[in-house]
């Protein structure tokens, strides 16, 4: 199963990926779009120096895309993130990681690079896996959490997720769902769907439907 989260968003929401371990190498390519033409898209490349259920370093790195609405303006962003982390092994199987580096984003026509901090958490539970996220971005002073719990249903798992965040004036929690589905050794299909309500500072909140996919794979 997925060894973390990988969410490595760079502002909008974006639901994770639910499930545990994987492999050294881990790769997740990930989009979503909103009925309120919101999207997002991100591909993310994760080496860990130590084998699954040992603690040690490790390094991601990711780009993304992302655009939305602050009232009658449309933002455009494009990032790229370079961080450096540590996996810290539980006991029964779970995970904690923390991550430093450095973020530097394309924001409507200027470029600004700051500091990227972020702490991502995987444990067993039952039968299934509770999972959370917590980021910060200094570029645009951009704030991220998630939380999930993926209920197993055979080989997959599917289960809610709830998640915000607040950057450069733009505030959105989502409500959905997601699973992690098996396609291969190793490899996970990540579909899901979700509530937005989204409110700029000084305009009227909207609420919109998200639609998400993702391919994860670990090896």
């Amino acid at each position: 199963m997925i060894r973390k989260f990988l969410s490595t968003v760079a502002g909008i929401a974006v639901l994770g990926a639910p499930a545990a371990f994987a492999d050294q190498n881990e790769i997740l390519v990930f989009g979503n779009f909103t009925t309120e033409d919101e999207s997002f898209a991100m591909a993310a490349y994760t080496r860990n120096f130590t084998p699954q259920g040992t603690s040690g370093l490790a390094a991601r790195v990711s780009v993304s895309t992302l655009s939305y609405d602050l009232g009658p303006t449309d933002v455009s962003r494009r990032g790229a993130r370079l961080a450096l982390g540590y996996n810290i092994a539980g006991t029964t199987g779970g995970e904690t990681s923390f991550f430093v580096g450095a973020v530097s984003e394309r924001f409507n026509g200027s470029t600004d690079t700051d500091v990227f901090l972020a702490v991502e958490t995987y444990q067993p539970l039952g039968s299934g896996s509770v999972g959370g996220v917590l980021e910060y971005s200094g570029v645009q002073d951009t704030f991220y959490v998630q939380a999930r719990y993926g209920f197993a249903v055979g080989s997959a798992e599917v289960g809610p997720v709830a998640s915000y965040v607040d950057t450069n004036g733009y505030h959105a929690y989502d409500l959905g769902v997601q699973a992690s589905i098996p396609i291969s050794t190793g490899a996970y299909l990540l579909p899901g769907l979700a509530y937005r309500n989204a409110s700029p500072s000084g305009f009227s909140s909207e609420d919109s439907t998200v639609f998400s996919l993702g391919l994860y794979t670990a090896f």
